[in-house]
């Protein structure tokens, strides 16, 4: 696909955006993968922009891949507020798995650890529209001494994800295979194992009953071990975009940015004047903007490079620890100018840079602002931003918003934002 310049890139995502954000609020993950992935694939790089040479057209392609992750994590988030960056590898592979799940009522997921075997099971359980609760347990709690029986620690509708289906006890592989083939009947279950072993020696090295075996088997998918640098690369720069955070003095500015997106957006033709969620759209957009240029400075760090050339034993899980411990007592570079930015080469994504480290800002701590909000969160904070600026008055907080005071009521009364908790913060702030 080619595109005349960044300006008109820059809108095409925009808009296309817009498109399948609109299926989270008709709460369709369906018709939201299947829109999501288009622009993903968009993402490798096929397309070109006039203007802009091969380096800076891989740069374009990882800031988009970035915002679609962000996107992609927030409705995971929403199930399993814990969850971790999903993989490269798990991400070709979901195609194939949701696929599966819509015509089997159990799966097994083998890979070594750390490859994300509990990423792809949660995946496949928000965008298989599944409905009911996931459930994820150790295979070793099930039939352990003195605990709950299997059928109380499933729901009644929904998935359950057992891990290390390989340490299950005799006694555990009984009660579950006697649920699986009792109850479980009459109740709405998926049922996603995973195992670090390979599949077939379950039975003949591990002791796995072969019925229950069958039974937790019916299709299979196996996550690859990252063989090249690639991926691990590509992963490196997902998690330091996931893990930033933002000084909260940026935020005033970011709202302002947001703001004048959102009164942008308005007055564009086609683009509903009523859409409930245009600010947080705008919002996580101007975040977007500012922690890739933030997670473009850190991946500049030596410290990036050498975590990326170390390849931890277990991969994925192991590489997404050390940058967690590391963002986590390391300072904040400060993003630079997006004018006076030089350009990265592909190795900065991941490989070895020798330049010079940026400069630096305050420390991490809890004052730092977290950027992984769902779009409610984010709304959330802004109307409990305006509601302090404005001591409370609904109508010159309904008059910044752009909207109408019943239209604000309503949305504070879904947000559950009750302002006279933050009243006597109102009264101190100067």
């Amino acid at each position: 696909m080619r595109f005349p310049s960044r300006e008109r890139f820059r809108s095409y995502c925009i808009a296309k955006r817009r498109t399948y954000l609109r299926q989270l609020e008709r709460r369709n993950p369906r018709a939201f993968y299947d829109l999501w992935r288009g622009e993903l694939e968009l993402a490798t790089g096929r397309f070109e922009v006039g203007g802009a040479s091969r380096d800076e057209i891989t740069l374009l392609a990882h800031e988009l891949r970035w915002l679609l992750l962000q996107d992609l994590h927030q409705l995971l988030r929403n199930v399993v507020p814990d969850v971790a960056p999903v993989p490269p590898s798990v991400i070709r592979l979901l195609p194939g798995g949701l696929h599966q799940v819509r015509v089997a009522r159990s799966m097994l997921i083998a890979g070594a650890v750390g490859v994300g075997k509990e990423q792809l099971a949660i995946l496949l359980h928000v965008l298989a529209g599944r409905p009911g609760a996931l459930v994820r347990l150790a295979a070793g709690e099930i039939g352990r001494t003195g605990g709950p029986p299997t059928r109380q620690m499933m729901p009644e509708r929904g998935s359950v994800f057992i891990r290390d289906l390989e340490s299950i006890g005799e006694r555990g592989q009984d009660e579950l295979l006697a649920f699986l083939n009792g109850e479980a009947r009459r109740r709405d279950l998926l049922i996603i194992v995973g195992t670090c072993q390979e599949p077939r020696s379950l039975v003949s090295q591990h002791a796995i009953r072969r019925d229950l075996f069958v039974r937790v088997s019916q299709t299979e998918v196996r996550l690859p071990t990252p063989g090249g640098d690639e991926d691990l690369g590509y992963y490196l720069g997902d998690v330091v975009y996931d893990l930033l955070r933002i000084p909260p003095e940026r935020l005033p500015e970011l709202r302002s940015q947001a703001e004048s997106l959102a009164a942008s957006w308005r007055g564009e033709v086609g683009t509903a004047t009523g859409s409930a969620d245009l600010f947080s759209e705008a919002l996580s957009y101007a975040l977007w903007r500012e922690r890739k240029d933030l997670c473009l400075s850190v991946l500049r760090q030596p410290w990036c490079a050498q975590l990326a050339a170390e390849r931890p034993a277990d991969h994925y899980a192991g590489l997404y620890r050390q940058v967690k411990q590391r963002l986590g007592a390391s300072p904040s570079p400060e993003p630079r100018a997006p004018e006076a930015e030089a350009r990265p080469s592909r190795k900065d994504l991941g490989g070895v840079d020798h330049r010079e480290p940026p400069r630096v800002a305050e420390a991490h701590g809890p004052a730092l602002v977290a950027t992984h909000l769902t779009r409610d969160q984010l709304l959330r904070e802004y109307y409990l931003a305006l509601l302090r600026e404005e001591h409370g008055d609904l109508r010159r907080v309904a008059e910044r918003a752009g909207r109408k005071v019943q239209v604000v009521q309503s949305e504070l009364d879904r947000l559950h934002v009750r302002f006279e908790d933050e009243a006597p913060r109102a009264a101190t702030e100067p």
